[in-house]
């Protein structure tokens, strides 16, 4: 797809249906957005776009995207705090709220001599995931859970696995997505990133939720392939 995308152009999203969806074209997508988040002096913490995809050739059905000052969370907070310590004691320093409404304390370094090893749980490879929704409730930054998950919408399962971050030098963000296959009919209103750890040989994995956005209602088939993307500026 080799013209400009023009997000300032009420007919947006039709310049995008119908395009073949790629990493160029994500990437193209993405620095858009940026620039004219820039330009219109708008705040994105997080930019989180989702895409519908046709299962056979991955054209684009539909696109959906947050909203400006959509939504780190305190988690985020705390999590981003909790790096921040002594490096004579690498000890528990903070708690974080996972998706069942408890805290459960951030685990990083040692601890009284014994290993437990921050972001680490046996038989568990841990990273970070998102979670789709239905829910139309504005995002609040001590959300913990998603609003409405979809419950046999997503036949791959309702959590989906991060691909490998990436970090752009030119406009300062760092870029993660994450796709499945849909079981069912649905309407997709919002997306989290949640990270997920534990504590070696003790407990967890535990879900921590780290961005809320609600997004522009997108529409999508059984069959078809649901893509999220979040962005993260610096």
């Amino acid at each position: 797809m080799s013209k400009q995308i023009c997000f300032t152009d009420k007919n947006w999203k039709e310049q995008l249906e119908g395009a073949t969806f790629n990493k160029k074209l994500e990437d193209q997508i993405i620095g858009a957005r940026i620039n004219e988040a820039r330009k219109n002096k708008e705040y994105y913490p997080d930019m989180t776009m989702v895409t519908v995809l046709s299962p056979k050739d991955h054209k684009i059905k539909d696109i959906g995207f947050n909203k400006p000052n959509d939504l780190l969370l305190d988690n985020f907070g705390n999590w981003i705090a909790g790096l921040a310590l002594p490096t004579f004691n690498s000890g528990i320093t903070k708690t974080l709220k996972n998706d069942a409404g408890n805290n459960i304390d951030m685990y990083m370094g040692y601890l009284t001599g014994a290993a437990f090893y921050w972001n680490h749980q046996v038989n568990v490879a841990p990273g970070f995931v998102f979670r789709l929704g239905s829910s139309s409730v504005a995002p609040a930054r001590t959300d913990y859970k998603i609003g409405a998950a979809f419950a046999t919408a997503v036949s791959e399962g309702t959590w989906l696995e991060s691909s490998y971050g990436m970090y752009t030098e030119s406009n300062a963000s760092s870029v993660f997505a994450g796709a499945c296959v849909a079981g069912s009919v649905g309407v997709l209103k919002e997306a989290m990133v949640f990270s997920w750890w534990g504590r070696s040989g003790v407990d967890g994995p535990y879900y921590f939720a780290l961005t809320h956005d609600a997004i522009n209602p997108v529409s999508f088939g059984t069959g078809d392939v649901l893509c999220a993307t979040c962005t993260i500026s610096i």
